[in-house]
């Protein structure tokens, strides 16, 4: 409702109850009230109150606060990781003694790791603590560690390799390990993908690329041809020992335990077999020794024994099922680690750009006080009618 509206209004009820009442005010005392009703009235409709900051301002003022403070955790756990590398470093540059360029780039690495960690654990005046990590965020050192790491390593993986695959396609020719019930198509076939790898990796590695190189041996997911040659020399020793058993019974009942064993290998999943043979390979010896004085009384006992065998076995293979699902989860959380890592840097990133423009007036000039015009210095009423 409007001030003008309101006033008539006004003036309607004050005129009304005058007529009611048996006397007059007089014109003088009725424009003084109304005049300062009036004045009053004016006066509230004529503020000017200086308008309220934006509130993307607003926004960006807390967002400035939240963006400038650093979570103690963050701090802590990038201190680990400079300590990590440092001592890796380290171990580079005892290794890299016939290597002298990178030799000295594992010794600056470590220099600049000792800069990284200073400024972190105490920023200098000019510094903050999220500047502090972002210098070392932007430094990526963990992707020249790598790449010092294959190039230490990545010359002696592949001469083992090429010994271990001539080791394991030597065997397979043998008839005893033909006759243990591996697949030895399916093992061949994939020795022949492994030399498909390794000539991949002999490529990369004499254009220099030695990351792509070393990410060529990732495919030994299921584990390395080194463990696939301990496994079937394993497999073989424990089948060879096996067959000496007299009993039937004794003798089926642990062959047939080591059935996961050698399914595992024909998978191509290498490492969980030798895991396994590792683990009940004592026991078997165990069970063999006692049946050369085997009984009746005693067989019971021996069957109870080979029982365990084939309950550890089982076992295994439900935890290592367990483990899978638990790594597959653990590199899902470490993925989402990752991309809040990268969202804080991206973040952190912004800041310094906002922080490097020119802060807004709105922020820095304070706001006027709020100014007041004066109330008109005349005021019409409309007359009223008078009772004498």
């Amino acid at each position: 409702m409007s001030s003008q509206v309101f006033m008539k209004e006004l003036f309607k009820k004050i005129k009304d109850k005058l007529k009611k009442r048996k006397h007059h005010l007089g014109y003088t005392t009725s424009a003084i009230v109304f005049l300062a009703m009036g004045a009053a009235l004016a006066q509230n409709d004529v503020i000017k109150m200086e308008p309220q900051q934006p509130k993307e301002v607003i926004i960006e003022e807390t967002e400035f606060f939240q963006e400038d403070f650093v979570d103690p955790r963050e701090i802590e756990n990038t201190l680990r990781d400079l300590t990590r590398m440092k001592t890796e470093a380290r171990g580079f540059v005892k290794r890299a003694k016939k290597l002298p360029e990178i030799k000295q780039r594992a010794e600056e690495i470590i220099t600049q790791i000792d800069g990284y960690i200073a400024n972190i654990k105490n920023p200098p005046a000019d510094y903050t603590s999220r500047e502090a990590l972002q210098e070392f965020y932007d430094a990526r050192m963990w992707e020249e560690m790598n790449s010092i790491r294959a190039q230490l390593d990545l010359p002696r993986m592949l001469k083992d390799l090429s010994t271990t695959i001539k080791k394991v396609e030597k065997l397979l020719k043998l008839k005893s390990y033909q006759k243990i019930g591996l697949d030895i198509t399916a093992i061949n076939n994939y020795l022949a993908e492994v030399k498909e790898a390794q000539a991949e990796a002999q490529k990369l590695q004499a254009e220099g690329d030695w990351e792509g190189a070393m990410e060529i041996f990732q495919m030994f997911e299921g584990g390395h041809p080194g463990e696939l040659e301990g496994a079937i020399r394993r497999l073989k020793e424990a089948n060879d020992k096996i067959k000496t058993i007299r009993d039937k019974d004794v003798k089926a009942q642990l062959l047939e335990s080591l059935a996961p064993v050698i399914e595992a290998v024909n998978d191509g999943d290498f490492r969980f077999a030798q895991e396994i043979l590792n683990e009940v390979f004592p026991e078997i010896y165990d069970i063999i020794r006692r049946t050369y004085k085997m009984n009746a009384k005693t067989k019971p006992e021996i069957l109870k024994k080979v029982l365990g065998v084939e309950e550890k076995v089982q076992n295994k293979i439900e935890w290592v099922e367990e483990e899978e699902i638990r790594k597959e989860e653990e590199m899902k959380r470490e993925q989402m680690r990752k991309e809040e890592e990268m969202k804080k840097q991206e973040a952190a990133q912004n800041q310094q750009q906002i922080n490097k423009e020119p802060v807004p007036e709105t922020i820095s000039q304070p706001a006027p006080a709020p100014t007041v015009e004066q109330p008109p210095t005349e005021f019409k009423t409309e007359p009223t009618e008078s009772t004498q």
